[in-house]
Parts: C-alpha cells; structure tokens; sequence
C-alpha cells in the first residue's frame, strides 16, 4: 500500500517521501531545533504525528492526566514551554535550586 512522509518544517529542510514498496527505509535527519515538525501522509489524511527538535534531553510528554516530569537539570532558572496541537503554546517560568523539584502548573483554554 502506497504511503508517503511529509515534513512540514519551517527551519529544518521539509521534505516529502513516496514509500511505494513494503518495507521500505528512507533516513531524513533534522538539523536546527524545531517545535514541532509536523509530519504527514498525503494519501492517509488520518495518519499525522508530530516531532519535537531539541539541542538538549530536556523534554517531556505528557501522560493523560496532563502531568510531565523533567529530570536532571541543573541549578538555574527555566521557561518551560508546553505546546498542544489544536490550543497553541503555554510557558511558565521555573527556577531551581540544588537538586529540589518544582511545580508549574499550564493551563489550556479551548479556542
């Protein structure tokens, strides 16, 4: 079944992939932090996933209940940027002392 990749990237090169052959491999690599790359299938309108492009292994996904945890940062203060699909962008600011652990709590409003 044909299927195809389709970056729509704004600071990393987008590219667009036909995958005609089961099995197929194709190696794209993203070079410039990038929240999100959206990624797509022109022939499955239904199959979409999304990339997050970081310099760091400061990220989190959240669970269902909305909760996220960031580990191993060091002392300092920090944005915190959390993003969804449909309600956009939220941050809050953070700062860290030793090695305690935090709150910050981001609120979605419906559009």
């Amino acid at each position: 079944m044909l299927h195809n990749i389709k970056a729509v990237a704004k600071k990393n090169r987008p590219f667009n992939v036909s995958q005609p052959t089961a099995g197929m491999k194709t190696t794209r690599t993203f070079t410039a932090p990038e929240v999100m790359v959206s990624l797509e299938c022109n022939v499955h309108g239904w199959m979409k996933a999304y990339a997050g492009v970081r310099p760091d292994p400061f990220f989190a996904v959240s669970g269902n209940d909305g909760s996220f945890s960031i580990t191993g940062l060091p002392p300092g203060t920090y944005t915190i940027e959390a993003w969804h699909e449909k309600f956009g962008t939220q941050t809050a600011t953070v700062t860290i002392a030793g090695t305690e652990s935090k709150t910050a709590n981001i609120t979605f409003a419906a559009r």
